[in-house]
């Protein structure tokens, strides 16, 4: 493990690890450095990309582990008991685009994708 590793938004939105490394195989485990300064170990789940001696990676059971503890898999913010009950992962805000948008007028979600309102 190294901790020269760290967190990188993936192109679908989801929290995936740049690892210092072009050596990662599906299933190994590295020591990651967060923001913060502390560190966190992530198991690979597939490794996205390789080149440079950099790996950029999906990881494993995050998404699994935020849903059954009723967070959103995006902001890890707490979703509601309709969303953990119907298996949503993503919490109204993140899914609406931020704001709490509720159709009705347009608006650009956070991912900068233009989202056309019931009544354009």
């Amino acid at each position: 493990m190294t901790s020269a590793n760290s967190y990188i938004k993936m192109k679908d939105g989801s929290w995936g690890v740049r690892i210092s490394s072009g050596n990662v195989k599906p299933g190994s485990s590295w020591l990651v450095t967060k923001k913060s300064g502390g560190t966190a170990t992530e198991k690979v789940d597939k490794v996205v990309w390789k080149g440079g001696g950099v790996s950029l990676c999906t990881i494993c059971a995050k998404a699994k582990a935020a849903h059954a503890s009723g967070t959103c898999t995006v902001c890890g913010g707490r979703l509601s008991a309709w969303e953990k009950s119907h298996g949503v992962r993503r919490c109204s805000n993140c899914r609406d685009g931020g704001g709490n948008a509720r159709g009705g007028h347009s608006y650009t979600d956070r991912h900068g994708n233009f989202v056309l309102g019931d009544d354009d």
